[in-house]
């Protein structure tokens, strides 16, 4: 158990990526400061990707079955 007096060491992950090496310490943000956040609310359908290109949208219960994703 830590004491009072020690100091908190940064939070530096041992394995990193060659370009993140030197990154130094990670920052601490609260979400809303760095992605704009929509509760209840669905993306407008001509925001929808129909090409197949990218990453799906999973919408909870409708894109999971057995624990699994599963976009429409």
């Amino acid at each position: 158990m830590r004491s009072k007096s020690d100091k908190k060491k940064p939070l530096v992950p041992s394995l990193r990526f060659p370009e993140f090496r030197e990154a130094g310490a990670w920052e601490v943000k609260r979400l809303g400061e760095v992605a704009n956040i929509s509760m209840g609310a669905s993306p407008k359908s001509a925001s929808y990707n129909d090409q197949r290109i990218g990453l799906p949208l999973i919408q909870g219960n409708a894109d999971i079955k057995d624990r699994k994703s599963s976009p429409r």
